[in-house]
């Protein structure tokens, strides 16, 4: 999508932003992500961000291992017209204010913004893809030693429920739709076959059976059908 983009608009700039705060507590994670969604959405209908043509939205929760606090943030890559380098401009320490004043905030948040360049040996662009979308949560925030992965689980299943983890915008958005892959013919969903009926079986092991549903049962810590 991002290399149709800048076929179709070779005058773009490209922009990574990471916009962050503080780290909050297990049971404040819920309300915290739901704020920072809220200050992009903010955010991006200010005066300052005319010069974004469209952009790239992901939310990464990590986790301080010696607080056990949790630290969510946003990256996002911007596709600015050319006027970002000129009148349109917004530094860093701007960026900055943007975000505190959003979320209203009584400290200066840290905030990193920086010119997508090309590098040798690699695609600018999809050094930058990879790095906005490449994970919202690491496995080892998620597992860590191993003592409290259920507690864990619980209180990210509890945070990131309903959320939009990555969002287009702007011109990215239409392009985005433009070039979504297609699935390729015979390899649909091969669990819910549409127009087929294989009656009350199941057409690959004959039984009754044609879903199973497992849930996590805490009681005793496992999975049951």
């Amino acid at each position: 999508m991002l290399h149709v983009a800048a076929s179709e608009h070779s005058e773009w700039g490209w922009v990574m932003l990471t916009l962050t705060q503080r780290n909050v507590a297990s049971a404040a994670l819920p309300d915290e992500i739901g704020r920072i969604l809220s200050g992009w959405d903010t955010l991006r209908r200010r005066q300052e961000f005319r010069a974004v043509a469209g952009w790239l939205r992901t939310l990464e929760v990590t986790r301080n291992p010696r607080t056990a606090e949790w630290h969510p943030h946003l990256h996002a890559l911007l596709a600015v017209t050319p006027s970002y380098w000129t009148h349109g401009y917004i530094s860093q320490k701007r960026w900055r204010e943007l975000w505190a004043d959003v979320l209203g905030l009584d400290y200066d948040p840290s905030v990193e913004v920086h010119r997508v360049k090309a590098r040798r040996k690699e695609d600018p662009l999809e050094a930058a893809a990879r790095e906005v979308g490449k994970y919202t949560v690491k496995d080892s925030d998620l597992i860590g030693d191993g003592t409290d992965v259920i507690a864990r689980v619980q209180t990210l299943d509890a945070a990131l429920k309903g959320r939009r983890l990555l969002a287009w915008g702007g011109e990215l958005r239409r392009i985005a739709r433009q070039v979504a892959p297609q699935v390729p013919e015979g390899e649909e969903d091969l669990v819910r076959i549409t127009g087929e009926d294989h009656g009350e079986t199941c057409p690959v092991c004959g039984t009754e059976m044609r879903e199973h549903v497992y849930r996590w049962v805490q009681a005793v810590r496992q999975y049951v059908g």
